[in-house]
């Protein structure tokens, strides 16, 4: 497993992905198998987009597999209740 940053003391998993759930229910990732750096500025630019202003984008969701952070069109950031760290 590679390993790449650490936080709060944890290793944060090396790959992520960037996904976004629009209006008319299609879907589609917005970057694929990535570094953190790579996916937080994927995930920033979805939520800070004009889709996402006007909304047609309506979920914009950073994962590295097990865990997860969603951004939701008039809600914003949700974080996972339960954090699932090894």
């Amino acid at each position: 497993m590679t390993l790449n940053r650490r936080v709060n003391g944890h290793y944060m998993h090396a790959r992520f992905s960037v996904f976004q759930i629009l209006a008319d229910g299609r879907c589609g990732y917005v970057r694929i198998d990535t570094t953190i750096d790579i996916a937080v500025e994927a995930f920033a630019r979805s939520v800070n987009s004009a889709g996402a202003r006007i909304g047609t984008v309506r979920t914009v969701v950073v994962t590295d597999g097990r865990n997860s952070v969603q951004w939701t069109y008039n809600e914003g950031i949700s974080y996972p209740t339960e954090v699932t760290v090894n």
